[in-house]
Formats: C-alpha cells, sequence, structure tokens
C-alpha cells in the first residue's frame, strides 16, 4: 500500500514538472534580462533611423534571445529528466527492498 502511494506521488511529481514545462511563463519575452540593454537598443534604432543595418540588428538580437530561451528550457529539460530517473529509480526499488530485507516471518506468527 505504501508503495503504490510513493508510485502515486512519483507520478504526480513528473505530470506537475511536464505542465510546468510545457505551459507559458506569461512573461513578455521582449522583458527577459539576457541582453536586454543591446536589445532595446538595436530595436529603438530600428525604430528611429529605419535602415537595413538596424533592421539586421533588431533581427539578430530577437534571434540570439530566441537562441537563449531555447537553450535554457533545453538545459532544464535535460536536469528534470535526470532528477526524475535517479528520483524514480529510488523510490521504485524502496518498496522492493524494504520487503527483501525484512526477516521472515515465522510459523508461529503465521498462526497469529
Amino acid at each position: 500500500m505504501k508503495t503504490n502511494i510513493f508510485r502515486l506521488v512519483i507520478l504526480l511529481v513528473v505530470l506537475a514538472e511536464l505542465a510546468w514545462f510545457v505551459l507559458p511563463s506569461h512573461k513578455p519575452l521582449m522583458g527577459d534580462s539576457y541582453r536586454n540593454r543591446e536589445r532595446m537598443e538595436a530595436l529603438n534604432e530600428d525604430s528611429h533611423i529605419h535602415t537595413p543595418a538596424t533592421w539586421s540588428a533588431a533581427q539578430n538580437e530577437i534571434r540570439l534571445l530566441y537562441e537563449h530561451d531555447s537553450k535554457r528550457k533545453m538545459t532544464v529539460m535535460a536536469i528534470l529528466v535526470v532528477l526524475d530517473a535517479a528520483l524514480i529509480l529510488s523510490f521504485w526499488n524502496f518498496g522492493r527492498r524494504n520487503k527483501a530485507d525484512s526477516p521472515p516471518v515465522s510459523a508461529e506468527a503465521k498462526a497469529i
């Protein structure tokens, strides 16, 4: 019974992590702190002096932000997968080792 509760908790934790990873973060993408000053300068320059060079610089900053965000998400996902695998392995085997390590029940105890 106790092992089934542990397994259910593990499953719920994994599903909660998956939901957290898949759902949007609800923060504005342009408000991310990664290269914020450089990105805002490039976007302001492109809005004031609209030339191919300023447009290219603004697009480059947006591309860098997208790449940074993608790498960060993949890193978080990899860490979560490794952590989940370690937790699942340890808890899944907990019930088997716990039952196997217990002393055998004698015939007198079974009769009670």
